[in-house]
C-alpha cells in the first residue's frame, strides 16, 4: 500500500470530468466562471434592468444615456461536500493507468448532490404556483399550460425555458407525448435526462427533488433564473489509519442561488417548509 507517487492534479481532473458529466439541472443554469471558486468566497453577478425606450423624434432627436439600474446579486460559495473511498493500492492502480473506477463514482456522487441543491434552490427561491395534485395527463396539460402562461405574464423570454419534472410527472409527460421522445426532440441529439418539448419548454427530469414532495411535481424556469458556481476543489490520497488500504477523497465546493424569482414557477406541490441555505 502506498500513496507516495499519487498525482492529485490528474485525479482531480478525472473527478471534475465525471462531476460535469453527471449533472442534469446545473448545465441549464447560468454558469459563473469568473473569480476564485473557494469556500467562503462571494461571486457577484451584475444586474441590469430593461432600459426605457425614448421617442427619439419627439425628443428633438437628442438622447442621453441613462444610468444602468438593477440589483447586483451575490452568490456565496457556502457548500462543502466530500466523498472518500478505500483503494487497495493507489500507486499501483495509478501506475497501471488511472483511478477512473473510483473517480467516476466520486464525480457522479458529488454531481448528484450539487444537482439536488440546485433543485431545492429553484423551488425555495421561485414563485409558488398551483398546489393541487396532478395525477393524470389532462391535469398535466392544464398545469404545464398554466406555467407557460405564468412565464408569459412575467415576460420571461421564450427561448431558454425549461420544465423540470420528477419521475411521477415524467410518466405523465411521456404519456402526453406518446412515448416518442426521440421524435419530440426534433431530430436533435437528446441532452441528458431530456424528455421532450412541450408548450415551449424543454422538459428534463430528475429524482433529486427534496424529500417530502410526492406525486407529480413541475418546476418551470428560465436558464437565466438561477446561477451556479462550483468545482472539485481538492482530491487527495492518504493512508488509511485502521487497515491495509489507502483512501482517495474529493471535496466539492459550490454555491447556487435564484437570481430572478419571477422566472421560476412551480406546480403540483407545496414548497417544503424548510429551505436550503443560500448565499
Amino acid at each position: 500500500m502506498s500513496v507516495e507517487n499519487f498525482i492529485p492534479e490528474l485525479t482531480r481532473a478525472e473527478v471534475q470530468v465525471a462531476f460535469h458529466r453527471g449533472q442534469v439541472v446545473i448545465p441549464t443554469l447560468t454558469p459563473i466562471p469568473d473569480g476564485e471558486i473557494r469556500t467562503g468566497n462571494a461571486v457577484k453577478i451584475i444586474g441590469a434592468s430593461l432600459p426605457e425606450v425614448i421617442d427619439y423624434k419627439a425628443a428633438g432627436r437628442r438622447i442621453e444615456g441613462a444610468e444602468i439600474s438593477g440589483d447586483d446579486v451575490t452568490v456565496l460559495i457556502d457548500q462543502e461536500k466530500a466523498v472518500a473511498e478505500r483503494v487497495d493500492d493507489v500507486d499501483e492502480r495509478q501506475a497501471a493507468g488511472s483511478l477512473s473506477q473510483f473517480t467516476d463514482l466520486q464525480g457522479t456522487a458529488l454531481a448528484r448532490d450539487a444537482d439536488r441543491a440546485a433543485i431545492a434552490a429553484l423551488i425555495s427561491g421561485g414563485t409558488q404556483g398551483a398546489t393541487a395534485a396532478v395525477d393524470n395527463v389532462t391535469k398535466a396539460k392544464t398545469a404545464v399550460r398554466a406555467l407557460a402562461t405564468a412565464m408569459d405574464n412575467a415576460e420571461v423570454p421564450e427561448d431558454g425555458r425549461y420544465l423540470l419534472v420528477n419521475p411521477a410527472a415524467k410518466a405523465l409527460i411521456t404519456e402526453w407525448l406518446g412515448d416518442s421522445t426521440a421524435v419530440q426532440s426534433g431530430g436533435d441529439e437528446l441532452r441528458k435526462n431530456k424528455v421532450g418539448e412541450v408548450a415551449g419548454f424543454t422538459v428534463i427530469w430528475s429524482n433529486g427533488f427534496p424529500a417530502g414532495i410526492t406525486g407529480a411535481a413541475f418546476v418551470a424556469y428560465h436558464e437565466a433564473a438561477a446561477a451556479f458556481a462550483g468545482q472539485i476543489d481538492k482530491t487527495e490520497a492518504v493512508r488509511a489509519g485502521d487497515g491495509f488500504a489507502d483512501i482517495v477523497r474529493s471535496l466539492s465546493v459550490y454555491g447556487v442561488k435564484v437570481t430572478r424569482p419571477a422566472a421560476v414557477h412551480t406546480s403540483g406541490f407545496t414548497k417544503p417548509s424548510t429551505a436550503p441555505s443560500e448565499g
